[in-house]
């Protein structure tokens, strides 16, 4: 008869990316820690028991002063840009084949137009007085 080997677990894919990332490491000849760290499953650790509420004593967090209207501006009037610099070679996007960059464009305007609309709407709710 055959012997038995031990039984041994499959690997997790966090164990196999470890795995790969050292190798891949020593290939170009980066020093690597004797040991990763391992993944928390396995462990003890589960969903179950693990709090979705904060601890006692913790006070809860605040939304950041920044309303980002005017990052999204700043988006949305590149892509605009990036559209109409575009527009007058159409045919030439058009017979390479690379049409698509004004369609990225335009819905990367169109998306930028929405994003303002929501970080506004954001804004105005978080300026107005919290007892009304």
């Amino acid at each position: 008869m055959a012997e038995r080997r031990p039984y041994r677990p499959k690997s997790s894919y966090t164990d196999k990316l470890a795995r790969f990332t050292v190798w891949a490491a020593r290939l170009v000849g980066v020093s690597v820690p004797p040991a990763l760290p391992r993944p928390l499953a396995g462990r003890g650790v589960t969903s179950a028991n693990m709090s979705t509420t904060p601890p006692v004593g913790r006070r809860e967090l605040e939304p950041l002063p920044y309303d980002g209207v005017a990052s999204v501006t700043v988006g949305t009037v590149l892509w605009l840009v990036a559209l109409v610099v575009m527009l007058p070679f159409w045919n030439d996007l058009q017979a390479h084949g690379h049409l698509w960059w004004i369609a990225t464009a335009a819905i990367g305007t169109g998306l930028g137009l929405l994003g303002i609309a929501v970080t506004t709407r954001r804004r105005d709710r978080l300026r107005k007085p919290a007892n009304k």
